[in-house]
């Protein structure tokens, strides 16, 4: 995934994570911090490098958060936290 028990810099970009080609996807978000973190899942739906916000997402400290992207239709997947912490973000394929 973009993060795997990563340091991650509040609003920071994660790498971008390819998305494109798969039917069944499902992402995790889990975070380390002391506190709750706001992870913001971006999109870039064309390829293009054009980046938009697909959703929000709380997330407390050892509490992971699924998502289920089955639907969702977009070449490349990245994630920022609003707040310093050690985080992962973890992408499964079917």
């Amino acid at each position: 995934g973009p993060w795997k028990d990563a340091r991650v810099k509040a609003d920071e970009p994660s790498d971008a994570y390819l998305m494109t080609g798969f039917d069944k996807k499902r992402l995790t978000l889990s975070q380390a911090g002391a506190e709750a973190v706001s992870v913001t899942v971006e999109l870039d739906i064309t390829g293009t490098g054009v980046w938009r916000a697909y959703e929000t997402c709380r997330v407390e400290p050892g509490k992971p958060v699924q998502l289920a992207l089955d639907e969702v239709r977009a070449y490349w997947l990245r994630v920022r936290a609003d707040k310093p912490c050690t985080a992962t973000a973890w992408l499964v394929y079917e």
